[in-house]
């Protein structure tokens, strides 16, 4: 069965947060994939959040797809 969702970070401090920003997703069960995972770091999928930097009070997303 496929899932798809957002997640959604705000930035909730008072400076500016310069990216990339990259969202891992370690813990997986057994047989559970990232389908659009930007890559691996130490075998552990992440996503990568487009947009170089996040204002206070300003949000970035990434698209989670799972099989």
């Amino acid at each position: 069965q496929k899932y798809s969702g957002k997640a959604t970070f705000t930035n909730k401090t008072g400076a500016t947060i310069t990216g990339p920003f990259h969202v891992t997703f370690s813990g997986l069960a057994a047989g559970i994939t990232l389908d659009n995972a930007s890559g691996q770091h130490n075998g552990v999928p992440y996503i990568t959040a487009t947009g170089g930097s996040v204002a206070p009070g300003a949000s970035v997303s990434v698209s989670i797809s799972s099989e």
